[in-house]
């Protein structure tokens, strides 16, 4: 190898002289440069953020009104409910006669199958929680009436000529009834004189009674 002319170093250390004072550092300018990538990550990551927001104020919104439709319908229920009647067994035989209901009517067609346990459900609770029962009429009928006041008319149509079909079947049920001792009053007169017998009638017992 060949080595460096010791003349040459000389002359290079001889041109570069050293300062004296340090020298000040040279300012350094840091430039932030963003790449286009990181644009649209932070676009989506706000954009992302913002729909959580928004779903969870959503979803605390819904769960506060199940809560308060929870509520409403509890109070509601209780303030319906007669407490005399829940004390009692009444529930236990409701439930039982629509029970056996369904059970009577398996074998059956569809509507009878779908009508049976419902008409023995009602008549089992219009006798056995009469209080209970007016109660939630009178509630359901309240809100017909706010909210389909067209329809309220036709249901007072059909509850008056209801009531009044039932008043017409009590009197003719009334006067077959009369008739029908009538009737057997005149066909036990008739056999008394035929016949000769005396038979006992509790209306003419009671007769004598009251003359004596």
């Amino acid at each position: 190898m060949s080595s460096v002319p010791e003349d040459s170093v000389a002359s290079l250390a001889k041109n570069k002289k050293l300062p004296i004072y340090d020298q000040e550092a040279k300012e350094i300018l840091v430039l932030k440069t963003e790449l286009p990538l990181q644009e649209q990550v932070r676009v989506l990551r706000n954009h992302v953020e913002s729909l959580r927001k928004s779903f969870d104020q959503r979803t605390g919104s819904i769960i506060s009104s199940g809560f308060e439709i929870e509520r409403k319908v509890a109070t509601t229920l209780s303030n319906l409910i007669d407490r005399r009647e829940t004390n009692s067994n009444s529930i236990l035989w409701v439930g039982i006669g629509t029970i056996s209901g369904s059970i009577l009517a398996r074998n059956r067609s569809f509507p009878i199958r779908f009508l049976s346990p419902l008409t023995l459900f009602l008549i089992s609770c219009n006798s056995l929680l009469p209080q209970t029962t007016q109660n939630f009429k009178r509630y359901l009928f309240n809100l017909q009436d706010r909210h389909f006041p067209q329809s309220s008319i036709f249901r007072d149509d059909l509850i008056r000529s209801s009531e009044e079909t039932i008043r017409k079947f009590k009197e003719i049920r009334s006067k077959a009834f009369e008739r029908t001792n009538r009737l057997v009053a005149e066909s036990g007169e008739g056999l008394e004189k035929i016949s000769g017998l005396k038979i006992n009638h509790p209306k003419k017992t009671e007769e004598v009674q009251e003359r004596n």
